[in-house]
């Protein structure tokens, strides 16, 4: 039976301007060893002008400040302002963050929250 082992809000009220990029909080990893490591998360886009056009993708890296890189688990596009649930395998490194990119036709005023979810 799988377990949660924590779970924290990464990304709070944070405006995606059409087509810009955000980054979450960078999220420490060191202590979720368990070799099936899952990522869920859970988040919701809102504009007052339009419908919300991101892609959610997860970086990793073995520092805390940079060297991230993309980790191989395909985008999450979101297209709607219902809540929504995904997840993410975690690759072996320490660190994490979400990066979240406007799409084409992403209204200036989409704010996103994303809360993330660890299990084992």
């Amino acid at each position: 039976m799988r377990r949660i082992l924590s779970v924290m809000k990464v990304i709070k009220n944070k405006t995606i301007n059409a087509t810009s990029t955000i980054y979450s909080d960078v999220i420490n990893l060191k202590y979720f060893s368990s070799p099936q490591r899952i990522i869920g998360f859970s988040y919701k886009a809102v504009s007052e002008s339009g419908t919300p056009n991101i892609t959610i993708t997860l970086e990793q890296s073995s520092q805390s400040e940079s060297g991230f890189v993309d980790s191989g688990n395909p985008g999450i596009t979101v297209t709607n302002e219902t809540d929504n649930i995904n997840n993410f395998t975690i690759l072996p490194l320490n660190y994490a963050r979400f990066k979240v990119v406007g799409n084409t036709g992403n209204p200036a005023d989409t704010v996103l929250n994303l809360t993330v979810s660890f299990w084992e």
